[in-house]
């Protein structure tokens, strides 16, 4: 996850959202994100957190990937080949210390602010949606729930205010996007992510001891742990 819960972020809303649903349970969510990671810092993080066990691990990335190809910052941009095997191997790490696994894609580049002038961002989303497509078939390679926000953003974003993909223009009100065109907005674009990643965890918590996650099916039925998530 990419925001600390001391930033208000959507990680922020979905503890709360979750306690609040459950209030008897008990969740602790560490959060090993920051800022202009990509799937590099992602998959060291992954790496460097130790033996500790989870009852669920949430991962979300790929923006920063792409985004630093169109900003012409080579050295830090990942090729999605890179990134294909980086989320793979992240996958892997988690894999053995987590219940249940949970891949967020990332949702569209607003618009190109005043600092990146410059950015196209019709072309950098449809990289994106490469990536997002790639995340998705490595997260069920390794048993894992995918969460597509890609579809919900571009949905609300053309209801709220005719925003596009093929036009991707800074609305003058109602954004899912803070000012920068990048993060999700502290209100609406939280809380939508918020939404679909809470209702995905209130489906079901860790089912036993094995470390591999479970995909959602037809007759799969909700589950939360008596003693809570560590997430």
């Amino acid at each position: 996850m990419v925001e600390g819960v001391e930033c208000r972020g959507y990680v922020h809303r979905v503890s709360i959202a979750l306690q609040i649903r459950f209030p008897h349970k008990v969740f602790r969510i560490m959060n090993h994100g920051s800022g202009g990671a990509t799937s590099r810092d992602v998959l060291a993080c992954a790496q460097r957190t130790g033996d500790r066990v989870y009852g669920v691990a949430a991962c979300e990335v790929a923006t920063n990937d792409v985004l630093r190809q169109f900003q012409r910052r080579v050295d830090e941009a990942v090729a999605i080949e890179e990134f294909t095997a980086n989320y793979r191997e992240m996958l892997r790490c988690l894999k053995r210390r987590a219940a249940r696994l949970v891949c967020i894609g990332v949702p569209p580049i607003g618009w190109s602010s005043d600092t990146e002038a410059d950015l196209d961002v019709v072309a950098a989303n449809r990289e994106l949606v490469r990536y997002n497509e790639s995340a998705a078939e490595c997260a069920a390679n390794a048993g894992a729930v995918f969460i597509d926000v890609w579809q919900e953003f571009v949905r609300a974003a053309g209801l709220l205010s005719g925003w596009s993909l093929e036009l991707p223009a800074r609305p003058s009100a109602r954004s899912l996007w803070h000012a920068d065109g990048l993060h999700p907005s502290p209100d609406l674009g939280v809380e939508l992510i918020a939404s679909l990643v809470v209702e995905e965890l209130a489906r079901g918590g860790p089912e036993g001891s094995c470390p591999r996650a479970k995909m959602r099916g037809p007759g799969h039925q909700p589950r939360i742990p008596m003693r809570g998530w560590d997430i």
